[in-house]
């Protein structure tokens, strides 16, 4: 088990972390519409992310 949460946090870390890294370092150089996109960009993950968890039940029950 304390794998498995190790491995998630590394995962985590590299998604999360080292990306806003990468992003909050250009802080100066990146325009508003890249902000903007950016933004959109992680609603449009989170939004596919939900509806992966709330259609695998139904993929399930039909298999």
């Amino acid at each position: 088990m304390r794998s498995i949460t190790r491995v998630i946090r590394k995962v985590l870390k590299f998604l999360i972390v080292d990306f806003m890294f990468n992003i909050l370092g250009d802080l100066q150089k990146q325009p508003l519409i890249m902000w903007a996109m950016i933004g959109w960009g992680w609603i449009c993950m989170l939004v596919m992310v939900t509806s992966v968890v709330y259609g695998l039940p139904d993929l399930m029950a039909a298999a």
